[in-house]
């Protein structure tokens, strides 16, 4: 392990080098190799083939050259999508539900959901003051009969405050039973364009206009009226993102529902909780961006691996198989989602660049409204390959086994 590569692979990771030296002892033991040296060549290899097989020409300094490479290959394979589309109007309800028709021939399985019949009784339990105000009703009731269920609970995640969401569902749950479950179909849908506006912060504090609700396996999308480069490629990924999310947490539900620690389970999924602190002989467990909330966040400076992010490089696999499906290849993007460097600008300062397929496309959707750039989702799956280094074909386990105690201990990771 040489000093400059373990330095220089710390610093991408942001974090502390005594506690990160530690660390890579311990998981070279486990490997019983040299962890660092792997991973800093296998990313120089990647990055140097990038540019010189693919596009004839390695960037020597500056920054921006590399972002514009990266754009390109955005821009070209964003192009594909919209002629194989029609070139559809993401502000319309008609086009999205086209676009969402085809994708349901590839992505279609039974998980295991809560019924649609408890979504209507936490309605009636805790009826959604914003919601029922911007759509106009004069009571809960009258929101049920006029609009499907699932846009209701999907417009929840917008029209009321994350505060109102966790406490209502923390109580609701705590008599769900198994039984208030059931095996039926992922599903994906638009909202009506009259949720736009409401939805405005939400999109902007997410980056993009799609989410999803684990308890009731759904995927929405939100019609908007942008238009910036990059858009339907990037509701193509998030789409893929979200129904491998989805079908981990429903084994995830459909394990514990029965055991008597279930309501703190699906509270800790729902609210996609993190632990505060780990010892020193742990890692955490993480099953969201802790970036997007708060770049300083004292836990991005620990040892971690993200569920999110290994749901991300499945989807990329699957939205690469799809892709060549439709007569397009996208493999340049499935195996690089970790991989990251840093180069200098103009004005000779690092910046570090993420060749992670859903940055590259945020920093282009947003490049006309924002001069920062995107990078944690790089970061989280360089963790995450340092660990499947070290576990090879095991490394899922730590999610299966240990997402809902949101740590991992080294004698756990031996054990394995």
């Amino acid at each position: 392990m040489e000093d400059l590569k373990f330095q220089k692979i710390a610093k991408i990771l942001r974090i502390d080098q005594k506690r990160f030296k530690s660390l890579i002892e311990i998981l070279n033991s486990i490997a019983k190799r040299d962890l660092i040296e792997e991973i800093y060549e296998e990313k120089e290899k990647v990055i140097r083939d990038i540019f010189l097989k693919i596009f004839n020409w390695y960037p020597k300094s500056v920054a921006s050259e590399v972002f514009n490479v990266l754009f390109q290959k955005i821009r070209l394979d964003n192009f594909f999508f919209e002629q194989f589309f029609s070139r559809p109007k993401l502000s319309s309800k008609n086009d999205l539900d086209n676009i969402l028709s085809f994708l349901k021939t590839r992505i279609s399985y039974e998980g295991f959901f809560l019924k649609w019949e408890k979504g209507i009784e936490f309605l009636r339990k805790y009826p959604p003051k914003n919601l029922i105000s911007f759509l106009g009703a004069k009571n809960i009731d009258e929101l049920i009969e006029k609009e499907k269920i699932e846009y209701l609970l999907s417009a929840l995640r917008f029209s009321e405050s994350t505060e109102w969401l966790n406490k209502s569902f923390e109580e609701f749950s705590r008599n769900l039973t198994y039984e208030d479950f059931e095996k039926r179909k992922i599903e994906l849908i638009c909202l009506e364009p009259k949720y736009k506006e409401i939805a405005k912060k939400f999109c902007e504090h997410k980056l993009h206009n799609v989410s999803h609700l684990k308890e009731y396996g759904v995927i929405f999308v939100i019609p908007t009226d942008l238009e910036l480069e990059g858009l339907l490629f990037r509701l193509l990924i998030l789409v893929f993102h979200y129904s491998f999310e989805i079908k981990f947490y429903s084994s995830i539900f459909e394990k514990y529902a029965k055991k008597e620690d279930f309501f703190r389970v699906i509270n800790w999924c729902i609210k996609g909780e993190v632990l505060e602190e780990v010892n020193q002989n742990s890692i955490l467990v993480v099953q969201r961006y802790l970036y997007k909330d708060d770049e300083w966040d004292s836990r991005l400076f620990l040892p971690r691996v993200n569920s999110e992010a290994y749901h991300y490089s499945s989807s990329l696999k699957a939205l690469a198989d799809f892709s060549k499906e439709i007569g397009h290849n996208i493999d340049f993007w499935k195996d690089i989602d970790w991989v990251g460097d840093l180069f200098l600008d103009e004005n000779g300062i690092e910046v570090l660049i993420s060749f992670n397929l859903v940055d590259v496309i945020m920093n282009l959707v947003e490049q006309s409204r924002t001069m920062k750039k995107v990078i944690y989702h790089q970061q989280e799956a360089m963790w995450n390959k340092l660990f499947e280094k070290t576990l090879g074909q095991k490394f899922s386990r730590i999610f299966e086994e240990f997402l809902v105690q949101g740590c991992v201990s080294y004698d756990d990771l031996l054990r394995f």
